[in-house]
Protein backbone atom coordinates (compact mmCIF):
# COMPACT_ATOMS: atom_id res chain seq x y z
CA UNK A 1 0.00 0.00 0.00
CA UNK A 2 1.39 3.48 -0.98
CA UNK A 3 1.00 6.66 0.72
CA UNK A 4 -0.01 9.25 -2.22
CA UNK A 5 1.13 12.24 -0.21
CA UNK A 6 4.23 10.83 0.87
CA UNK A 7 4.85 7.99 -1.94
CA UNK A 8 5.96 6.21 1.38
CA UNK A 9 5.03 2.08 1.16
CA UNK A 10 3.76 0.12 3.86
CA UNK A 11 3.56 -4.04 3.66
CA UNK A 12 0.12 -5.14 4.13
CA UNK A 13 -1.64 -7.94 4.18
CA UNK A 14 -4.66 -8.46 1.74
CA UNK A 15 -7.98 -10.62 2.08
CA UNK A 16 -11.05 -8.73 0.84
CA UNK A 17 -13.43 -9.48 -1.04
CA UNK A 18 -14.71 -5.84 -1.95
CA UNK A 19 -13.68 -2.53 -3.55
CA UNK A 20 -14.25 1.16 -2.68
CA UNK A 21 -15.37 3.04 -6.45
CA UNK A 22 -13.50 6.20 -6.14
CA UNK A 23 -15.82 7.78 -8.53
CA UNK A 24 -18.39 6.97 -5.84
CA UNK A 25 -16.69 9.05 -3.36
CA UNK A 26 -17.91 12.64 -2.21
CA UNK A 27 -16.45 15.53 -3.26
CA UNK A 28 -15.02 16.27 0.45
CA UNK A 29 -13.15 12.55 0.76
CA UNK A 30 -10.00 12.21 -1.09
CA UNK A 31 -7.58 8.46 -1.34
CA UNK A 32 -4.81 8.64 0.87
CA UNK A 33 -3.82 5.25 -0.16
CA UNK A 34 -3.42 2.74 -2.98
CA UNK A 35 -2.76 -0.94 -3.30
CA UNK A 36 0.59 -1.45 -5.14
CA UNK A 37 -0.92 -4.90 -6.01
CA UNK A 38 -4.26 -4.23 -7.53
CA UNK A 39 -4.66 -0.69 -7.71
CA UNK A 40 -7.60 -0.64 -5.06
CA UNK A 41 -8.41 2.19 -2.46
CA UNK A 42 -6.91 1.70 0.45
CA UNK A 43 -7.27 4.91 2.04
CA UNK A 44 -9.39 7.47 1.95
CA UNK A 45 -10.09 10.85 4.33
CA UNK A 46 -12.28 13.61 4.47
CA UNK A 47 -10.73 16.86 3.45
CA UNK A 48 -12.75 18.92 5.45
CA UNK A 49 -12.57 16.87 8.94
CA UNK A 50 -9.90 15.39 10.69
CA UNK A 51 -11.56 11.57 9.39
CA UNK A 52 -9.40 8.94 7.91
CA UNK A 53 -9.57 5.45 7.09
CA UNK A 54 -7.24 2.22 6.15
CA UNK A 55 -8.86 -0.99 4.82
CA UNK A 56 -5.07 -3.09 4.80
CA UNK A 57 -3.89 -4.85 7.70
CA UNK A 58 -0.48 -4.37 8.75
CA UNK A 59 1.53 -5.45 11.42
CA UNK A 60 0.39 -4.27 14.76
CA UNK A 61 3.59 -2.07 15.40
CA UNK A 62 3.42 -0.07 12.23
CA UNK A 63 -0.20 0.21 11.76
CA UNK A 64 -0.86 1.81 15.39
CA UNK A 65 2.49 3.82 14.84
CA UNK A 66 1.23 4.98 11.32
CA UNK A 67 -2.38 5.79 12.69
CA UNK A 68 -0.93 8.00 15.81
CA UNK A 69 0.87 10.02 13.81
CA UNK A 70 -2.14 11.18 11.70
CA UNK A 71 -4.52 11.52 15.02
CA UNK A 72 -1.43 13.82 16.64
CA UNK A 73 -0.70 15.39 13.40
CA UNK A 74 -4.29 16.53 13.29
CA UNK A 75 -4.84 17.58 16.45
CA UNK A 76 -1.70 20.06 16.46
CA UNK A 77 -3.06 21.31 12.93
CA UNK A 78 -5.55 22.38 10.81
CA UNK A 79 -3.66 23.71 7.60
CA UNK A 80 -3.00 20.64 6.35
CA UNK A 81 -5.83 17.58 7.69
CA UNK A 82 -4.96 14.28 7.01
CA UNK A 83 -1.04 14.54 6.11
CA UNK A 84 1.08 11.82 7.48
CA UNK A 85 4.13 14.11 8.93
CA UNK A 86 7.76 12.84 7.68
Amino acid sequence: MQDLDTGKVLITSQNHGFEVDENGLPDNVRVTHRSLFDGTVQGIAFTDRPAFSFRATTPKRVRYRTMWRICLTNLSTTSAPNKLPD
